[in-house]
Parts: C-alpha cells; structure tokens; sequence
C-alpha cells in the first residue's frame, strides 16, 4: 500500500479505511458506513472516528487571536497548516478571516475589507510557498485577483 500523509485528505482517509476496515467486498463498501454512502472518503473516515477533529487548532487561534496582532495569526495559521494534521483548513480560515485580516489605525482606513481579506489570504498563501505548499488546493482563493500592488499605501502627510 502506498504511504500518503494528511496534507493529502483524500488519499490519507482512504489509506486509513482500508487499514481498518474488513469484508469489504466492492468498492461501494469503502464509502459506506451503517447504510449510509458517504461522498467523499474524508466523511466516511469521519464517520468511523478514524480523523481527528480541529478543536484543538479552533482553541489555539482563538487564544492567539486575543493577544497577536494580524500578521502574527497568519503566521500561526501557516505553520498549523504547513505542519500539523488540520482536517477543515476552509472552515478554521473562514473562522478566523475577520481577525487575521484586521491592520492598524489608519492603514484598515486606507484598505477596504474585501481588499484586506485578499491580501491576508496572499500573505498566508505566499508563507505557505516557501515550503511548497500549494493553499489553493485546501482553501478556495478570492474571486478577486491577486493586487498588483499589495504593499499598505503610505500617508507620509501623517507622520
């Protein structure tokens, strides 16, 4: 059997099924829990308890949301996603989009919020890069695309 890891959700669900489940006769038994086809092996593994949960990584940002400014939870929300098992990347960032994409005084001014979320989306996707880490595959990317020029305008009248 081949190895897979978590980053791969599918694969990894389907990988455990198979090591854990006996008498399977088809592959409609594979999805298919008390009765109940399921859609995607994710679920079923879901279904069987075979996964885990995000509740400690749900807990762990909302701590850090109280206290880390919004560069520093898109930090963390990398590194959770770059090196841990995270099974709801989308919900977990939908979650915690409000915090991480908030700035400071007059710069949240200057931005529009659809505008901060992209670029808090951009800057997770662009940390998750270096690792080759492609976020696009567990986190659907804004319709808008990316801004030419995401650096925070300056009002050097205000200084």
């Amino acid at each position: 059997m081949f190895m897979t890891t978590p980053r791969d959700p599918e694969r990894f669900s389907l990988r455990l099924l198979l090591l854990h489940r006996k008498n399977m006769h088809s592959f409609e038994d594979i999805p298919t829990v008390s009765n109940v086809l399921h859609p995607t092996f994710s679920d079923t593994a879901g279904a069987l308890d075979l996964l885990h949960d995000d509740a400690h990584y749900e807990r762990c940002l909302e701590e850090a949301a109280h206290f880390q400014l919004p560069a520093e939870l898109r930090a963390l929300f990398s590194y959770l996603l770059a090196f841990c098992d995270v099974a709801h990347p989308q919900s977990l960032f939908d979650r915690f989009k409000a915090d991480m994409r908030t700035m400071c005084g007059l710069c949240a001014q200057r931005l529009h919020t659809i505008r901060r979320g992209i670029l808090a989306y951009y800057d997770i996707y662009d940390k998750l890069a270096i690792l080759q880490y492609d976020l696009s595959t567990r986190i659907v990317p804004p319709a808008q695309p990316r801004p030419e020029d995401t650096t925070i305008p300056t009002d050097y009248e205000s200084h």
